[in-house]
């Protein structure tokens, strides 16, 4: 629809409103982890509006999991300055945000705080539930890289509990992803494992994907952490975890975690 969209404003002369669908058309392809598909649209929509904040920071976005570090770190720059310029501390939050994960995937630590502390300012004056929980879980993966696990479980489960209520599905999978990880770093990688599983499942039923840099990131960790026995206990909880629901693997967070969480 958002191709048919663009090619039809288009033919109207309404330049402005084609950029928006090859904008959302980006969006979609990026959520998809459709990455050269998502930079082609997203290029073609700043053609046709060089000034378009939204292009530019979904284009950073991309340019981030490509592992196109300095190309992001530019583009999100600059489209937080757009935002600001036109006071849309909504889009503000947004961009802050991104920053945030640059600097965690560049493990920058002190940079990823600051980024995060800007955007919960700004969202504490919105009063936006949602997006305070998205801040909540780029924080919990903060407190993770930095060894804070128990504080970053406790994040984690409020956000996970907050977006599967909605059926929010692409952050109820990052939710538990980060859950995943803290499993395996407490020495449980069966519970890892069916974490991980269900992940795999919601987002291939979804769509969505976590990204590159995350899918990195978990290869890594398993790897310095796991050996020949907590391998095979990760992967029979894996093949389980395909097979659960999202109910249950809430239910198995909290029956693993519960000591640890906080209200």
């Amino acid at each position: 629809m958002y191709t048919q969209a663009a090619s039809v404003r288009r033919e109207v002369g309404d330049l402005e409103g084609a950029a928006g669908s090859l904008n959302n058309l980006g969006t979609i392809h990026h959520d998809r982890g459709n990455y050269a598909a998502a930079e082609r649209f997203l290029r073609e929509c700043l053609e046709l509006q060089p000034d378009s904040a939204e292009a530019t920071v979904n284009l950073g976005e991309c340019a981030l999991q490509l592992g196109k570090d300095a190309e992001a770190q530019q583009l999100v720059a600059e489209a937080l300055r757009l935002f600001r310029e036109r006071g849309d501390e909504e889009s503000e939050i947004f961009a802050l945000g991104s920053l945030a994960r640059l600097a965690l995937a560049e493990r920058d630590m002190q940079a990823a705080s600051s980024f995060l502390a800007d955007a919960r300012r700004l969202n504490d004056l919105q009063r936006n539930d949602n997006r305070a929980r998205y801040i909540d879980l780029d924080e919990a993966r903060l407190l993770m890289l930095s060894g804070r696990v128990s504080e970053a479980v406790a994040l984690a489960i409020g956000a996970l509990d907050y977006v599967h209520d909605l059926g929010i599905k692409r952050e109820t999978a990052d939710a538990l992803d980060i859950l995943a990880e803290a499993a395996l770093r407490n020495g449980k990688p069966g519970v890892a494992g069916r974490l991980w599983g269900t992940v795999e499942s919601l987002l291939l039923i979804s769509g969505f994907s976590l990204g590159l840099r995350r899918e990195a990131e978990r290869s890594e960790l398993i790897e310095s952490l796991a050996h020949a026995t907590t391998l095979s206990l990760l992967e029979e909880g894996r093949v389980q975890g395909r097979a659960f629901d999202v109910d249950s693997a809430v239910r198995l967070v909290h029956a693993t975690f519960a000591p640890t969480a906080q209200p």
